[in-house]
Formats: structure tokens, sequence, C-alpha cells
């Protein structure tokens, strides 16, 4: 089963504000979401696939990260 993630979540998984996801979603851009009604949810495999996406890698670096 497909877990679903409030707005509070993530923006506290990306370190963000609830405000800047909700401006992101009106310029359509960040993680995709789900709308049900009034209600606002990310799966979580679509926020990981997203992080992964925005990943860059530099030059040099040496630390391998789990996504």
């Amino acid at each position: 089963m497909t877990t679903l993630l409030e707005a509070h979540e993530v923006s506290s998984i990306l370190g963000i504000k609830k405000e800047t996801l909700r401006s992101w979603r009106r310029r359509e851009i960040g993680p995709p979401y789900i709308k049900i009604l009034k209600t606002i949810r990310y799966r979580e495999e679509d926020l990981y696939a997203y992080l992964k996406e925005c990943r860059r890698n530099v030059k040099g670096c040496t630390i391998k990260l789990p996504l």
C-alpha cells in the first residue's frame, strides 16, 4: 500500500515552509501531489523520486546518498 504524506510532513522532510509547497503547487513545480477534495497528499515514493531527480553530483564528493 502507498504511504500518503501530509504537506507538513513533506515540508519537514524538505526543510521548507508549508507555504513554499503551496506556492510550488500554484506554479506547477516541485514534487507531484494528489488532491482529494480539499486535501493535499504526497505519495512517499513520488517525493523520493523527485528528490532523486533533483540530486546533483559534485566532483570529488565521496559521500553516497541512499537515494
